[in-house]
């Protein structure tokens, strides 16, 4: 499941993952992801997503992979900061490879932080948006289920 909270004055969106995504809710990432380039291309403002993938998240396979490294190439804002929060060995070394076949563009930064609250003070930092505006954009997500362990 993908849950997603943009805010277009903030030039910020943020996303929770979990558990597995369909083909539509990717594309609706993808779009959201597009729309928020467009804004920051149209303004000449640096932009930033949170990407959330604690919540027991699988990861995309090699389309899905390719796809958004493919975004991630195309993105044309003047600065774009992405944070990726994750505690998963696996998921880190997804993003890693990713990175090595498809390396970030000179204006593309791309961190990954264990908290959200982590990940809200680097995108403060280094893009300006208060850190309280972040996670309140959080907070604004639609509930996503959590797993229960078994």
């Amino acid at each position: 499941m993908i849950t997603i909270a943009y805010d277009p004055s903030l030039h910020v969106l943020c996303a929770h993952v979990s558990g597995s995504q369909s083909n539509a809710e990717n594309e609706k990432l993808i779009a959201a992801i597009d729309e928020l380039d467009r804004n920051g291309r149209a303004r000449k403002h640096p932009v930033a997503f949170m990407l959330d993938l604690t919540n027991n998240v699988e990861a995309p396979d090699a389309h899905w992979r390719r796809r958004f490294a493919d975004q991630r190439k195309r993105l044309g804002s003047p600065a774009v900061f992405i944070s990726i929060v994750t505690t998963s060995r696996v998921l880190r070394g997804v993003l890693t490879a990713m990175n090595w076949i498809n390396p970030e563009a000179p204006h593309v930064k791309s961190v990954h932080h264990a908290t959200c609250d982590e990940s809200a003070a680097w995108l403060e930092q280094v893009h300006g948006a208060p850190a309280a505006a972040v996670k309140s954009l959080l907070t604004r997500m639609p509930a996503a289920p959590t797993t229960k362990a078994s």
